[in-house]
């Protein structure tokens, strides 16, 4: 069974609507974006139409994909301040950082900058480890869009062996972490493992982050697995995730990408902020 990502974040809208109608006010999120990439334009593109269609102002700031290091810290040391051409001057209620930022650019000492209580991604070291310690106010989005799926389909992830493919900052670290706490039993495999093949066909749960195109095939997985795709890449001018459509029919429950979690993992983000905004 396909799992449809963009019914489930519908629903997940509608009832965000209802409650930043309750805020009377509209909560700001600045994006920060250095690059230009398709994929990211259209992803970004969703984030603004959902901001728009709960009634919340995303203000997006492009910037060159030569942008200096120097520069861009700059940037963002303003906008955590305040909005300079907002005629209130309200300071921004988040900021987001969308990544990848361009490769001479220090992820960390970008994120670092973002104060735990407006990073609605929980991306930068400090917000991961205020989650892992359970003082954070936010979900990571995509551990949260993963339990969202969970609990929507009925699956009860406890007792069950999951395999998290890839351990990067937006996927494998946050949902490692999520599962710690969650006390679940998984496991850690990466691209260039030797162990990884066997790991995945032992795997009742896939969580795959890799962005390795469509490698994982069916004679990879067991019968009746359950897919979690998080991965996101280009093959042939589309955009594919890290598990091969032919393994569809051989699982229980797949999400597909695009069109699965993606769509999810938007709305975790906003509702963090709303639950910040509360």
């Amino acid at each position: 069974m396909l799992f449809d990502g963009k019914k489930c974040a519908q629903t997940i809208k509608a009832d965000l609507l209802v409650q930043v109608a309750a805020l009377g006010f509209s909560p700001r999120v600045a994006l920060i974006y250095a690059g230009e990439h398709p994929a990211i334009n259209t992803f970004v593109g969703v984030k603004e139409r959902f901001a728009h269609d709960i009634g919340v102002e995303l203000v997006v700031y492009r910037y060159p994909p030569t942008i200096s290091q120097e520069e861009l810290e700059k940037e963002i040391q303003m906008l955590i301040g305040n909005d300079l051409r907002a005629s209130d001057g309200r300071a921004y209620d988040a900021i987001i950082v969308q990544l990848p930022l361009p490769a001479h650019i220090d992820a960390d000492k970008i994120l670092s900058l973002i104060p735990a209580e407006k990073d609605i991604d929980v991306l930068s070291k400090e917000s991961l480890a205020l989650f892992k310690k359970g003082e954070s106010a936010f979900l990571p989005p995509v551990a949260a869009a993963i339990g969202e799926i969970f609990k929507t389909a009925g699956i009860d992830f406890k007792g069950k062996k999951i395999v998290v493919v890839g351990n990067g900052r937006l996927v494998g670290q946050p949902v490692a972490l999520w599962l710690s706490r969650s006390g679940a039993d998984y496991s850690i495999t990466v691209l260039g493992d030797p162990s990884r093949d066997e790991m995945l066909r032992e795997a009742d749960i896939v969580i795959s982050g890799a962005g390795d195109p469509e490698f994982i095939e069916p004679y990879m997985i067991k019968d009746g697995a359950v897919l979690i795709d998080c991965g996101a890449s280009e093959l042939h001018g589309k955009t594919v995730g890290d598990i091969s459509p032919a393994c569809y029919d051989k699982a229980s429950l797949a999400t597909p990408v695009p069109g699965g979690i993606g769509p999810i993992v938007v709305a975790m983000v906003f509702r963090n902020l709303i639950a910040k905004s509360a």
